[in-house]
């Protein structure tokens, strides 16, 4: 192909994009009134039920379920209590391998976690902003919703957003494969006369006690309208909360193992006293709902097995408001 067609073809593709740019640009917001609009009015308390997590580590693989809570106290603070364990012995991959293989004879119980936290609102205010909220009909069903071509509305209303410093702690107990982590440390075991551990597959127990703070940034919509055309009422009532924590464990325990002819200690091994992480939270300010977390990070623990990621799953979730809670027009600044 010329140099000159192909300049021709990129002029008129551009155009073509250019085209439909403007066209989607200038498409109009059918009209609309707005029902409510106030993101301060939100229930303060949440119940979650979390029917799925996974939380895939270097240091072990699990997956569970979860409860959870959340209480916001107007404008100031809002905390969150949260615990989890493994459904069982098969979703705990190094437990169950350990009940398989593990030539120690020490028990090995269920993962389990709790976490509890606050957040203080260091800024709190409310804003004008826009959101898009998907035009839809149940008048539109099968074939006909199929092929529709999903249109969004711009509709202007209320931003909350809130600056928080964040403040908690947690404790975890889990299997841990002491084989893999002599591998990734190069180290090893001793018994009491000197002599090293070799041919043996072990386990051991680990807990850990995390004290974290860090900040977090959260946008609360919560407005509905209803559109004079055919589509049906929408809104957008979401809470998001993107979150980052610096992690500290004063507290990082690794049983010993036993073995038939004696006990081994695992002081040799390197703990990890610091880490971090970074992580999402979603929810919807709604009597029924569901949310989403997802979270990844370096764990305190035990040296070089720190990496983790998390996801949690909650459904249902009840909302709840505890009292009338004070709106306002303008927001407040702590």
């Amino acid at each position: 192909m010329s140099v000159k067609n192909t300049v021709l073809s990129f002029l008129f593709v551009c155009s073509g994009l250019l085209a439909f740019a403007q066209e989607e640009g200038q498409e109009e917001v059918p009209p609309y009134q707005t029902m409510y609009d106030d993101p301060y009015d939100i229930r303060n308390l949440y119940l979650h039920f979390q029917p799925l997590y996974g939380d895939v580590g270097v240091l072990n693989i699990t997956g569970g379920f979860g409860l959870e809570g959340n209480y916001y106290h107007k404008s100031l603070f809002d905390v969150q209590l949260a615990l989890r364990s493994s459904y069982g012995r098969r979703f705990d991959i190094n437990r169950d391998a350990a009940s398989r293989n593990a030539t120690n004879t020490d028990n090995f119980p269920l993962f389990f976690a709790i976490e509890f936290g606050g957040t203080y609102h260091i800024r709190d205010i409310m804003t004008e902003s826009s959101s898009k909220v998907l035009l839809y009909s149940k008048n539109l069903k099968g074939t006909d919703w199929a092929s529709t071509v999903a249109r969004h509305a711009e509709i202007n209303g209320k931003l909350r957003t809130i600056i928080g410093a964040r403040l908690g702690g947690m404790f975890y107990s889990t299997t841990a494969d002491v084989n893999a982590i002599l591998a990734a440390q190069d180290k090893e075991l001793f018994y009491e006369n000197g002599i090293p551990v070799v041919g043996e597959t072990l386990y051991s127990n680990f807990q850990s006690f995390i004290i974290y703070a860090g900040g977090s940034y959260s946008w609360i919509r919560n407005y509905a309208v209803e559109f004079s055309e055919r589509w049906d009422p929408s809104g957008d009532d979401m809470i998001l909360t993107p979150y980052f924590d610096i992690m500290l464990a004063p507290m990082n325990n690794l049983a010993d193992v036993t073995l038939s002819s004696a006990t081994v200690s695992t002081g040799p091994i390197d703990m990890l006293a610091m880490g971090f992480r970074g992580g999402l939270q979603a929810r919807f300010n709604r009597t029924l709902g569901w949310s989403y977390n997802v979270e990844a990070g370096v764990r305190p623990g035990i040296k070089k097995r720190g990496f983790y990621v998390l996801f949690k799953m909650s459904f249902p979730v009840w909302g709840k408001k505890l009292k009338s809670a004070e709106t306002t027009t303008e927001g407040t600044e702590n």
